[in-house]
């Protein structure tokens, strides 16, 4: 099953189960633009319906747990389509949860995946139905709305649902491996200056000139490679290394040890997605056939606020987000 099937799935999770003209008013509410604003800006947290997404897969999830770097969340899978139940999921009844739909969960998969996957927020579970979905067979009969899953009698679609979500988990928990790590409270990390524009390496001002008379950069191109904020391209680098120019002491394009930790979190939170997506596309589009190493969007993300926030005041995630938005503001205008 490729991933735009999987996409049109997780569409007619909700409008297969009733007609355009009677969905249930949450759902209808959990789909307003603005609502979806509200709730990406407020944040992730515990007790959260989400769908989680990949270019290669998505489900909803229940959130039970957020770590306390707040880049990772623990997650139970869900799904609307009851046919998928198994005998160790649980079946929530419409009255419980937050899109007023009976969703089915699988507790037993629950996993911790990276907070970037999620996508949709759709509203939150009461916190007595979520712990009761994550706790012993015994406690969930006893709570209203909650019942057990029974094994279908065609086990095949229910099977392979339910090892294709296995498979998932195991899949993003994976993800988790690939955040960057975040800087100790001792670390100080590396910028452009006291002040984001003067040059505090020795030598800068000789790198600079450099830039500029031999890789034929402007000024302010030269700037945003000697901080990092942009790569040379290949050519560009034949020709310093061959006028002997050590380009070693730039920041490297994966570089983001000067990244400080607030911003490292932020930028993994669902508010910036959508931007993250339309990189990753682009990158996509500008070079379909090539293979190897991919571009973090986030971590481009993160390179061009550093650079912004680097000539402004303030500390922070709120600092961050700020200068995220102003980021994503131009990224409009391109």
């Amino acid at each position: 099953m490729d991933y735009e099937e999987k996409r049109r799935r997780l569409i007619r999770d909700i409008a297969t189960r009733s007609k355009a003209s009677s969905i249930p008013e949450n759902v209808r509410y959990y789909m307003d633009p603005e609502v979806r604003s509200r709730l990406l800006d407020e944040g992730v947290g515990v007790g959260q319906l989400w769908v989680a997404e990949t270019r290669l897969d998505a489900t909803h999830v229940l959130v039970v747990n957020l770590r306390e770097d707040c880049r990772a969340v623990e997650i139970v899978p869900m799904s609307l389509d009851l046919a998928l139940q198994t005998g160790d999921s649980v079946i929530v009844a419409k009255s419980r949860t937050s899109l007023g739909l009976r969703m089915v969960a699988w507790p037993k998969l629950r996993a911790w995946i990276p907070v970037r996957l999620l996508k949709k927020p759709l509203g939150t579970f009461d916190e007595r139905i979520m712990e009761a979905i994550c706790s012993a067979p015994e406690t969930q009969g006893r709570i209203s709305g909650l019942a057990r899953g029974k094994q279908p009698e065609s086990l095949d679609s229910a099977v392979t649902e339910r090892k294709r979500l296995a498979e998932t988990m195991r899949h993003w928990h994976d993800e988790l491996s690939r955040l960057p790590e975040l800087p100790t409270s001792d670390e100080t990390p590396k910028s452009g200056g006291a002040d984001g524009n003067a040059i505090d390496m020795a030598g800068g001002r000789r790198m600079l000139e450099s830039l500029t008379s031999i890789a034929g950069l402007s000024v302010s191109e030269a700037l945003d490679v000697y901080r990092g904020l942009r790569a040379l391209s290949e050519s560009q680098k034949n020709r310093l290394a061959a006028a002997g120019v050590d380009i070693g002491v730039l920041a490297g394009d994966d570089d983001d040890s000067r990244l400080p930790a607030d911003l490292l979190v932020e930028v993994e939170q669902p508010l910036w997605r959508e931007a993250a997506d339309v990189i990753d596309q682009r990158h996509h589009d500008d070079s379909p056939n090539v293979s190897g190493a991919v571009k973090d969007p986030r971590m481009e993300l993160a390179r061009a606020a550093f650079g912004l926030a680097a000539r402004r005041s303030g500390s922070g995630r709120e600092r961050w987000r700020r200068q995220l938005r102003v980021v994503v503001s131009e990224m409009g205008e391109m």
